[in-house]
């Protein structure tokens, strides 16, 4: 399996809802896309933890304060998903005046840095990994290996 579907899983996340309500107005669906995502995300994360939950299993890489990037991904994904849905409390939001509201610039900034770092890490996996899957401990840049 190719590791650039899961490199763009910051724009299936914090990109899908967000992206949608700035560019066409606040609709609960849009937050359903990214409660979507988030619970897809959590349960990845999950199955990552699961394979490294026997006692003396060391985990897959460093741990930065304590916990491997995959345990910080399911406490991010749970985040998301408690935000989510208290963002869905709030009925107001979803009122339709009649006409859209323009996006303001922080808004559309923050859509295009999503876009931007999704691309970054796109790019990133397909140097490292090339268009295969990605090695278990990668230690060079596989594609530009080939190339040299």
């Amino acid at each position: 399996m190719s590791a650039l579907p899961a490199a763009a899983h910051p724009v299936r996340h914090a990109g899908g809802g967000p992206i949608l309500n700035v560019r066409f107005g606040l609709r609960p669906s849009y937050y359903a896309v990214s409660l979507f995502a988030a619970i897809a995300g959590a349960a990845f994360a999950a199955r990552q933890i699961l394979l490294h939950i026997m006692p003396g299993d060391p985990g897959y890489g460093s741990a930065l304060l304590g916990y491997h990037y995959y345990s910080w991904a399911f406490i991010g994904f749970a985040v998301a998903i408690l935000a989510l849905a208290a963002m869905l409390l709030f009925d107001g939001q979803f009122r339709d005046d009649g006409k859209p509201q323009p996006a303001g610039a922080f808004a559309r900034a923050a859509v295009w840095l999503v876009i931007a770092l999704t691309a970054l890490n796109v790019l990133s996996t397909l140097l490292e990994c090339g268009f295969g899957a990605c090695a278990d401990n990668p230690l060079t840049y596989e594609l530009l290996k080939r190339a040299l």
